[in-house]
């Protein structure tokens, strides 16, 4: 199987490569250490809000669950218990993720550079 995690960072081309660094820095960081638990609630918190604040929101229910859930009735029910399933994720098994998939060796980096960059030439590397 495979896996992926996707950063998105909105950026001058100019920063590309530092921004590269840190992503980089961050996941080799996560594969080597323990999460703190401050770490993680900062991580897990944000996440919890949004999903609250979209389960709140008819145009979730609408175009996400109700939508295809004949096809596939679980979408009922991972709306249903998507809350408390996040709620239920530890640290331990965000390290052992981490580990398994964050690995820089095999990472694929892709930059985006605007038109304007790319008729003057400049080359993110």
């Amino acid at each position: 199987g495979s896996a992926g995690i996707h950063a998105l960072v909105n950026a001058s081309t100019e920063k590309a490569d530092g921004i590269k660094k840190v992503e980089m820095d961050i996941a080799s960081e996560l594969c080597k250490s323990d999460i703190s638990d401050e770490e993680f609630e900062q991580a897990i918190n944000p996440i919890l809000t949004a999903l609250k604040e979209k389960l709140q929101k008819n145009m979730y229910w609408v175009s996400g669950v109700m939508s295809g859930s004949v096809q596939q009735p679980e979408k009922l029910a991972w709306s249903k218990n998507a809350v408390q399933d996040h709620k239920s994720i530890k640290k331990t098994e965000i390290a052992a993720l981490a580990k398994k998939y964050l690995n820089n060796q095999k990472a694929a980096i892709i930059t985006v550079k605007s038109i304007a960059d790319a008729a003057l030439g400049t080359n993110p590397k």
